[in-house]
């Protein structure tokens, strides 16, 4: 056992290609998850932590929190170094620091090699995630009708709307995800004039995206098909709880991946919507 509490600092801009490297080893797959950490790093870069071992990376881990809320992503130890209490050691810090500034309920989204140590650490099973993948999309033509863009002034309105189902305001999210990819985010309002659901479009991926009913997520999607993806392909989390949102995307040609646990440590239930969750942002945001 190494003395980990010394070797832990924050995760800074400058190791984000080593950071990559560490998790697309960590994950078995290829590296390309710099997008992705360089967002969540400017969004919140106190929230995200590095270990190092000879002035090499050898773990990662963070969370994005939203209020009391938060969701850990990118835990990864260098394959050379598991078993040795890193990953423990990286989630006690984490866990201490979201604690401190008030996060009551930290969710996660755990591969099975990971469950036993969540467990150790007070987490439970509350669900399944489950991914799905979309290849060589090109562009729909058309835009379906009901559906509109999110503008900035939308951003307070939508962060409340969504907490109802979320179970936190995500508004500072929101606000990130559409000053780094403006004209990818859309919104469904009733006649009436009352929000029915949004969806995000990242680069490469679908999410977050919420909606009141099927009909309204499928003109979501709809929208979000009109617009190009990086490599021609789309990703998406998908919520186990939605048997309708794994249904809705198949039909559209996305592919089931992974399923990963969906996991909670909070002193009793959220009020989340689960059912209402079409996708989450990612896997490592919630």
């Amino acid at each position: 056992m190494i003395d980990t509490p010394a070797s832990i600092r924050l995760l800074l801009p400058g190791d984000i290609p080593e950071a990559d490297a560490l998790l697309g080893l960590a994950f078995d797959s290829p590296p390309n998850r710099s997008t992705d950490l360089g967002l969540y790093l400017k969004m919140q870069p106190e929230n995200w932590f590095s270990m190092e071992r000879q002035k090499r990376l050898v773990g990662t881990v963070g969370a994005l929190r939203y209020g009391s809320r938060a969701h850990v992503g990118f835990m990864a130890v260098h394959p050379e170094c598991q078993r040795q209490g890193i990953g423990k050691a990286l989630m006690i810090h984490l866990l201490a620091v979201l604690a401190q500034k008030g996060a009551t309920h930290v969710t996660l989204d755990a591969s099975p090699a990971g469950r036993g140590l969540y467990e150790k650490l007070g987490f439970s099973a509350c669900g399944d995630t489950v991914s799905f993948t979309l290849s060589g999309h090109a562009p729909a033509p058309g835009f379906p009708p009901g559906v509109g863009p999110v503008l900035a002034e939308d951003l307070d309105e939508l962060g409340r709307w969504d907490a109802g189902y979320f179970g936190a305001d995500r508004g500072s999210l929101f606000r990130g995800l559409l000053l780094a990819y403006p004209g990818r985010a859309f919104l469904l309002r009733s006649r009436q004039g009352r929000l029915q659901g949004y969806l995000f479009a990242q680069p490469a991926r679908i999410g977050p995206w919420v909606a009141l009913d099927p009909a309204g997520a499928e003109a979501l999607l709809n929208a979000a098909l009109t617009l190009p993806y990086t490599g021609g392909g789309i990703i998406s989390a998908l919520s186990g709880a939605n048997a309708g949102a794994q249904e809705l995307v198949q039909r559209y040609g996305f592919k089931q991946g992974q399923i990963t646990l969906h996991m909670i440590k909070a002193p009793g239930p959220v009020l989340e919507r689960r059912d209402l969750i079409y996708a989450q942002t990612s896997l490592a945001a919630g």
